[in-house]
């Protein structure tokens, strides 16, 4: 039995389980099947009775008999206007039965899920879902349903457990090599770029550097 709860804006609502959710999806299945059974039944009727309509309008057409043609026109018409009545109808409740079943389907594969305990994994869930469309979509009772989510697992598992890690080739490109670093110890005697810079605006040879700047360095300015 559903629970009446209160809702938000004050007003009570009716809350379903899901098993009494997935009852009453199963039971408006049958209903929409059961009526389907019946509307093909009452078009291959309306059909016949249109069919019969029209023989018996070019019997009088052949006959040359001009005074019951309007009559029998009128039975085609009206045979035609029953037989489009029951197609509209059968195609409504196709229409109804595939929402139906697609709600059917999108239930199981929820509780199959949550079940599994692998509702959380995107990327399987992704694998998945591609594989279950594939196995699922002509599935239409339970044990259908079942079976292919069944496959849709096993295949999904296999997947990717054997995927290799794939490298994103931009990143690939645009990640930066770490700056090289030299494992020579620096030369302590060698004289730094900055020197060699000051000592050419100081008009000071390498030899001064040599001469001076080692020993004694204040000599220099």
């Amino acid at each position: 039995m559903p629970q009446t709860v209160t809702g938000d804006d004050g007003k009570e609502i009716e809350v379903f389980t899901k098993e009494e959710v997935e009852e009453q999806v199963s039971q408006a299945i049958s209903e929409k099947e059961e009526a389907i059974e019946e509307a093909n039944t009452q078009l291959e009727e309306k059909n016949q009775a249109l069919e019969d309509a029209k023989a018996e309008l070019e019997e009088e057409k052949a006959k040359g008999k001009n005074a019951n043609l309007g009559n029998l026109r009128k039975k085609v018409e009206k045979a035609e206007d029953a037989k489009s009545e029951v197609e509209k109808r059968l195609e409504s409740t196709e229409s109804q039965l595939a929402e139906f079943r697609k709600e059917q389907r999108e239930n199981a594969r929820n509780n199959y899920l949550e079940k599994s305990g692998l509702k959380d994994d995107a990327e399987f869930i992704k694998v998945f879902d591609t594989e279950f469309e594939k196995q699922g979509k002509d599935a239409q009772t339970g044990v259908e349903i079942q079976t292919a989510l069944d496959n849709a697992l096993a295949i999904a598992k296999s997947k990717v457990e054997s995927a290799e890690p794939t490298v994103d080739p931009v990143r690939k490109v645009l990640k930066p090599h770490a700056p090289y670093q030299s494992t020579t110890p620096p030369n302590k005697d060698e004289e730094s770029d900055a020197s060699k810079n000051m000592r050419k605006d100081m008009n000071l040879s390498e030899d001064d550097v040599k001469k001076y700047g080692k020993d004694n360095p204040q000599k220099l300015f």
